[in-house]
């Protein structure tokens, strides 16, 4: 109750006065200030960094795209399916029947998340790794959603728990 309280005066204070040309001397004021304005910052990169994202499809990866790629896999899965090299990573995607990759991008493009469908077994399988930085903005089911319009029936594995160890570098 505190706590909503806090944030109900603060709300109105920022609202009917100017509280950067003033100085709080409140210290518990000046710190729910900070962190309002640090969640506003924050919440605004976030939406600029989901409205400047696209899906680029592929059949084929540049060696730019390709150590992209290989850096998030390494980031995101488990330390136990990292590749050591390019060239185990290429060996792997070389290997694959039928790939089509979607890239997600941001505005420079830096490869935020990648997914990927083969043919296996005369099935269709899918792979899908979002960057930390982008995962719980929707962007996984916008991805989802691209490769569903390809393909309506997709298998895939999941890694069900955070029980793994991710690799360190």
């Amino acid at each position: 109750m505190a706590v909503q309280w806090l944030n109900q005066a603060l709300y109105f204070y920022q609202s009917f006065c100017l509280v950067n040309s003033e100085v709080l001397r409140n210290r518990h004021l000046r710190v729910a200030a900070n962190r309002y304005a640090s969640c506003l910052t924050e919440q605004n990169s976030q939406e600029h960094m989901t409205e400047n994202s696209k899906i680029i499809k592929t059949t084929e990866l540049n060696e730019q795209a390709k150590q992209q790629v290989l850096d998030l896999w390494n980031n995101e899965y488990p330390e136990k399916l990292s590749y050591n090299s390019l060239g185990e990573f290429d060996h792997y995607l070389q290997n694959l029947n039928k790939p089509n990759h979607f890239l997600l991008t941001d505005n420079i493009d830096v490869i935020l998340g990648w997914a990927l469908t083969f043919d296996r077994d005369n099935e269709k399988w899918f792979a899908i790794i979002l960057s930390e930085k982008v995962q719980g903005k929707g962007l996984g089911r916008k991805m989802l959603d691209e490769l569903k319009q390809v393909e309506p029936i997709l298998n895939g594995w999941v890694i069900d728990h955070n029980n793994d160890k991710k690799k360190t570098d």
